[in-house]
């Protein structure tokens, strides 16, 4: 079969026509698909927003020793009123570290020695479960953190009372046992570091030395007024007391052994 010229320019430009077509009908096959949501775009509530969390959960872990202490345990529970407290260790020589946070974690602001007196301001539950102090020094006025077994609350409170219950003890056993009862007190004296007892009995006036914070007690019964004072004699010293100063000399030494002025004196 023959076609002509103008049938054959039709027939192409018919499949032309059809090839075009074809190619646009591509893409609108493919359109459908879901392209637009790729796995590597993150959505909203991925894991990219509990990533950024991890670091703050990591450091309110009760297990991370490095971090500082709660808000509580460094405000502490104030003691009202203060407590008065020594410092203690098994070693008398060793040095009690005085810290920022109730943790040996926290700095250092210092030390203290055994035997130092403090103020106990505050408590708090620490560092290893101690029960911890923030204490102020008596002398240096410093404050800081001391875990609780280098403190001594005991030997504090007791010293005052120990100091004059002691100095009691033995007044009272100068006054009853050898003076016969404080009706019987003739004078009395006080120096920096002695009480002086001057006492009426039926063989003439005793004389009674105690040494202030301990029980330590001098007796004499050889004792003589003067025109100022009093005048003992205890084996080889002498004991020389007025309402200006106590004076204790040895045998013929010119200087005397002890001198001390008199703060307080009264007469009965």
């Amino acid at each position: 079969m023959k076609f002509s010229s103008s049938s054959m320019a039709f027939f192409g430009a018919l499949i032309l026509a059809m090839g075009m077509a074809g190619c646009r009908r591509g893409p609108e096959t493919t359109q459908p698909e879901p392209a637009p949501a790729s796995p590597t775009a993150p959505a909203p509530g991925s894991s990219a927003e509990p990533e950024t969390q991890l670091p703050t959960d990591t450091a309110q872990s009760p297990d991370s020793t490095s971090n500082p202490p709660s808000d509580e345990a460094t405000t502490g529970t104030p003691l009202n009123p203060p407590q008065e407290a020594i410092l203690t260790a098994e070693q008398a020589d060793a040095q009690i570290n005085l810290r920022s946070q109730p943790t040996t974690q926290s700095s250092e602001k210092g030390f203290g020695l055994v035997g130092n007196s403090v103020q106990l301001l505050r408590s708090a539950e620490g560092e290893g479960g101690y029960i911890w102090y923030y204490v102020q020094f008596e002398n240096s006025e410093a404050e800081g953190w001391i875990r609780g077994d280098f403190i001594d609350t005991e030997g504090a409170t007791a010293a005052t009372p120990q100091v004059a219950a002691t100095e009691e003890d033995a007044l009272g056993e100068a006054l009853d046992a050898i003076c016969g009862g404080p009706e019987n007190l003739n004078a009395y004296y006080s120096t920096q570091n002695y009480n002086i007892y001057i006492c009426n009995s039926p063989n003439g006036l005793i004389y009674v030395s105690n040494e202030k914070g301990t029980s330590d007690t001098l007796v004499s019964q050889e004792v003589a007024a003067t025109e100022t004072g009093f005048l003992a004699q205890r084996g080889d010293y002498t004991y020389a007391i007025d309402s200006e100063a106590l004076e204790v000399s040895q045998g013929n030494r010119s200087e005397p052994l002890l001198q001390e002025r008199v703060e307080f004196s009264e007469r009965y």
